[in-house]
């Protein structure tokens, strides 16, 4: 309670920070912990725990950029880094799961609708709303692929466009249209080269989300971590990170819409947040 009477926690000790174990989400993160002087000890990229020389209390674990928002989400993680793209698929589900930091700087993409080439008529997502009335009337069903149905709905349903089919798919979606599986895709992109090679391209207004990695922490355990104030180790760990973005531009850390305060204002803000 206020004035950290006896119902004030116990500090949470070890703090579990959930990170990608390979992938450019993982090199980006190692990278700017340990410019920020938080360097991860991983004897082999086989073990899935690490430490962090001189920070006693972080304890990191590695695991798919899916599997770190459920972890986060349940609290057996208290912060992870991973895809927004990812994050945003399962927040539906996960309240409990919060941005700390939207953009660390790296991993950016954008997930797009594109289309065949071929289709000259369709330039923009309202083109699919009479499209997609359109097969329906002649009997056929619009196919969707995609890896990201949640995102996919809410933003079809935004659009006004109703009569489709979604085509939940591991693998390379570029080949759908041609193979025939599908008849557009819902995909990440960053250069637009593998749409282009695939004899794809974007629609106006088709961008459902831009994504980047991101930080995210389970809100019970950031209130905890708040609490500790400024010297506390997320105060800290947010400062350093910020550090190094104003140092070699390469983070823009922001924390719930407001441009990135220092790591102590940033903590607070991340607690009025919550």
């Amino acid at each position: 309670g206020p004035g950290g009477g006896p119902m004030s926690a116990a500090p949470i000790d070890p703090i579990r920070l959930a990170i990608p174990s390979k992938g450019h989400l993982y090199e980006g993160i190692i990278d700017i912990l340990k410019t920020a002087g938080y360097k991860v000890r991983r004897a082999s990229d086989r073990q899935y725990e690490a430490t962090i020389s001189g920070q006693p209390r972080f304890h990191v674990v590695f695991m798919r950029p899916t599997d770190i928002v459920l972890q986060v989400q349940e609290g057996r993680c208290h912060l992870g880094v991973t895809g927004m793209d990812v994050y945003a698929e399962q927040a539906f589900e996960a309240q409990e799961a919060a941005v700390v930091v939207p953009d660390l700087g790296y991993g950016g993409c954008r997930l797009v609708v594109a289309v065949p080439e071929s289709w000259v008529d369709v330039g923009h997502v309202m083109d699919l709303v009479d499209l997609t009335a359109e097969f329906k009337a002649a009997g056929k069903t619009f196919r969707v692929s995609t890896k990201y149905p949640a995102l996919v709905r809410q933003y079809f349903r935004k659009w006004g466009i109703y009569y489709y089919q979604l085509i939940d798919s591991e693998g390379a979606l570029e080949l759908h249209p041609s193979m025939g599986i599908a008849d557009v895709i819902v995909d990440l992109t960053s250069s637009g080269v593998t749409l282009k090679d695939n004899r794809l391209r974007e629609i106006g207004g088709g961008i459902v989300l831009e994504s980047a990695s991101c930080l995210i922490g389970h809100a019970p355990s950031l209130a905890s971590l708040v609490a500790e104030g400024e010297p506390g180790p997320l105060a800290l760990l947010l400062d350093a990170m910020d550090g190094v973005r104003r140092s070699e531009g390469l983070l823009h850390l922001e924390v719930v819409g407001s441009a990135a305060a220092p790591g102590p204002e940033t903590a607070a803000a991340v607690a009025e947040y919550l």
